[in-house]
């Protein structure tokens, strides 16, 4: 997995082991998001976002903060703690409850805050190496569940971002 960033924009891009690139995902704090299924040839809008794993109301910029170790949460989330080891973060349309353990800390869980007030959803984040996880895990009530294994992260901040691959719309069954 390699995660670039710049400003408030980013881009992931997932390969299978031996290196296929399996997708990219492009994404902006303002809303903005676009996964390119390299296997399948074409590009899912991010109004249905949430058939890929199901937890759409999370950000991007939260979930990919997550996907590389570090808390779910920007400079404009408001953060309380509930109890021991369990703090909510609450953004603008969206909450979510979030499971430290220590030594060192790292997120192990992360769920919908809002439920029932639509489908539950949850990610499960373990075998770490410090914080970052090497097993993430969603589940979702609807939709079913996606498992990712990071291998390798790279995580950097460039001046600009690679351009995102000419793809037409996937079929939308």
């Amino acid at each position: 997995m390699a995660l670039l960033g710049v400003d408030r924009q980013g881009q992931i891009s997932i390969s299978e082991p031996f290196g296929a690139l399996v997708s990219v995902s492009v994404w902006s704090d303002y809303g903005t998001v676009t996964v390119y299924d390299m296997k399948a040839g074409c590009r899912i809008d991010g109004a249905r976002l949430d058939r890929v794993f199901g937890v759409a109301s999370l950000p991007m910029a939260q979930a990919l903060r997550l996907l590389g170790g570090r808390f779910p949460s920007t400079e404009d989330d408001i953060i309380s703690l509930e109890e021991a080891q369990m703090v909510t973060v609450a953004g603008d349309r969206w909450k979510a409850r979030v499971w430290l353990e220590g030594e060192p800390w790292r997120i192990v869980r992360v769920e919908d805050a809002d439920y029932p007030a639509g489908p539950r959803w949850s990610i499960e984040l373990s075998d770490h190496t410090s914080t970052v996880p090497g097993r993430i895990r969603f589940d979702h009530d609807e939709t079913g569940w996606a498992e990712l294994e990071l291998i390798s992260l790279q995580w950097d901040q460039l001046d600009t971002l690679p351009a995102p691959p000419q793809l037409p719309l996937c079929d939308p069954r």
